[in-house]
């Protein structure tokens, strides 16, 4: 029987990963949510809220993927699924619609 758990740093790498990704979600929505908030104060705090609720999200989230997966390789069991991407995939989103609002409500040319 091959071994399914490897006593390599995967499972760290993929957690730190997760870390720095959440992170730069974070700074990135930010970022949008402060030149948005210039045009349209109401919209840059929403943007600002949404992204900083699911990028936090997304890190308590991963920190315990990565323990409930560490768990599950070590005892040689399948691993579960991931709503971490699914969070994810929202908070891209969020950043995403507000470079559309900052397009949309901007100033002219």
């Amino acid at each position: 029987m091959s071994e399914v758990w490897d006593a390599g740093l995967q499972p760290e790498r993929t957690r730190l990963a997760w870390q720095r990704t959440s992170l730069a979600l974070l700074s990135a929505g930010l970022i949008v949510a402060r030149i948005v908030g210039h045009h349209d104060p109401g919209s840059g705090i929403a943007i600002a809220a949404a992204i900083t609720i699911l990028a936090g999200a997304t890190g308590v989230l991963s920190t315990r993927r990565y323990r409930r997966n560490n768990r599950r390789l070590s005892a040689e069991q399948p691993l579960p699924g991931g709503v971490v991407n699914l969070l994810m995939t929202g908070a891209f989103l969020v950043v995403a619609f507000g470079g559309l609002v900052f397009v949309l409500v901007g100033p002219g040319p």
